[in-house]
């Protein structure tokens, strides 16, 4: 859907080419003045929060509405879509952050369902730069869960390190002349 007709911004071209609407002044007999495009699509947005609206997130398009973004009412992203603060709008009117777009694909994800998707959590690479993003728009909760999972998947270090790669060794055994292979801890669990 094209934003332009979802949020019925209407734009004529001004003087110097530029996109602008008009917009009719309160004074009686006053010319009308004219307001760039993207003012009109910024009121529109805010008028019509529950519409799509189209982000380029560092190159990267996502389709998704205010209300998904504003899910977090504490990060930037509410902020950033709240109305107080000014939008950078490309010609096909979406709204521009230059930001990590594949990163931000499972924080959108976390905006609509409040859960992380399993391939961040186990992917570490994903995970740290999800968590990047995070911190940037300030989603604490989801911050939080990442970090967690990155505590949970840390190297253990000294005597620990040593034990579990002792415990996780693979012994190879040779029992009636069938190959098997374990581990130390297979070997020795009771069950």
């Amino acid at each position: 859907m094209d934003l332009n007709d979802s949020f019925e911004c209407r734009g004529v071209r001004g003087e110097n080419g530029e996109a602008t609407a008009g917009d009719v002044s309160s004074q009686a007999g006053a010319e009308p003045s004219r307001r760039p495009l993207e003012d009109v699509f910024l009121e529109q947005l805010h008028r019509r929060c529950r519409r799509q609206i189209k982000l380029n997130v560092g190159g990267r398009y996502f389709v998704t509405s205010v209300t998904t973004l504003s899910a977090d009412p504490d990060s930037m992203l509410s902020a950033m879509f709240s109305g107080r603060h000014k939008l950078d709008v490309d010609e096909d009117m979406s709204v521009f952050i230059d930001r990590n777009g594949d990163a931000f694909a499972p924080i959108l994800e976390w905006l609509r369902t409040g859960l992380v998707p399993g391939s961040v959590l186990d992917n570490a690479s994903e995970r740290r730069a999800v968590l990047v993003e995070a911190r940037y728009f300030q989603l604490e909760a989801l911050a939080g869960k990442l970090e967690e999972a990155e505590a949970e998947n840390q190297p253990m270090d000294g005597c620990d390190a040593e034990a579990h790669l002792l415990d996780s060794a693979i012994i190879k055994l040779n029992v009636g002349g069938m190959a098997y292979s374990t581990s130390r801890t297979t070997l020795t669990s009771d069950t």
